[in-house]
């Protein structure tokens, strides 16, 4: 019982992690406009395209955690998001650059978003018998 524990303990570690880099960049949209020298619209952008990769990443990671199980994907999320973070800030000037590192950190997140409830649903199973 302690295992499953352990490994909810890091699920919810890790995820509450991985979705709080969605609204991150809510607050320093002003911030990040005057640095970049860019309209307000195209830094609130980075949070869409952030959701973006979410989405379609999402998608594939239900179906494939459907077929072959969920742990390569939470090891595969957890590299994109530690490789894309990295990215996101060593891109200082470049807005492409920040861009796409929002979308793959996006991608990283989805397994997060989409896998923590089901693998809470397989660890805790309740066996009902009338």
């Amino acid at each position: 019982m302690w295992k499953r524990d352990v490994i909810i303990g890091i699920l919810s570690i890790t995820s509450v992690f991985a979705t709080a880099l969605g609204p991150i960049l809510a607050a320093d949209t002003l911030t990040l406009s005057f640095d970049y020298e860019l309209e307000f619209t195209k830094i609130a952008l980075l949070t869409g395209y952030f959701l973006l990769g979410v989405g379609v990443a999402g998608i594939l990671f239900v179906a494939s955690a459907r077929i072959w199980g969920k742990r390569h994907l939470f090891l595969l999320g957890t590299f994109f998001l530690v490789v894309s973070s990295v990215w996101a800030g060593a891109s200082k000037g470049s807005y492409t650059s920040l861009l796409w590192a929002r979308i793959f950190q996006g991608v990283g997140t989805a397994p997060f978003e989409a896998l923590v409830n089901a693998t809470i649903g397989d660890l805790y199973f309740v066996h009902v018998s009338i």
